[in-house]
């Protein structure tokens, strides 16, 4: 009885489509994270010294820590601003803001040929 009970109890919520919006948002929004394993290498490839590469990787990891905490703060202090909304909003507006930081880094940075422009302004 016990199974058939928390099947019927999971099905349930497996119904519920906002539970599906966030199971779905969780599988597409890991994708690039996976991808994120490669961006030392990718970074090496596209214009930076090894140590660069890795330097920059320490400071995104560092910056991710950092951003965890001070969104947990945001999303706390919304909480207290408007219960029923607060964490989902500071939620989408960290996602959103991913997307042109996200373009920043792949798109932006200098390549081979224009590195020395980039870091001397010449």
């Amino acid at each position: 009885g016990g199974y058939k009970h928390v099947a019927k109890i999971m099905w349930h919520v497996l119904k519920i489509p906002s539970f599906q919006v966030i199971v779905a948002q969780g599988v597409l929004g890991s994708m690039p994270w996976s991808a994120m394993a490669f961006l030392t290498w990718w970074l090496e490839l596209a214009c930076f010294e090894h140590w660069e590469a890795a330097a920059l990787v320490a400071v995104l990891a560092f910056s991710m820590a950092l951003g965890s905490l001070l969104g947990g703060l945001i999303g706390d202090r919304m909480a207290l601003l408007s219960p029923d909304h607060g964490r989902t909003v500071a939620a989408q507006i960290s996602v959103l803001s991913g997307i042109p930081l996200a373009r920043i880094v792949l798109f932006s940075l200098p390549t081979q040929e224009n590195r020395s422009v980039w870091y001397h302004g010449r």
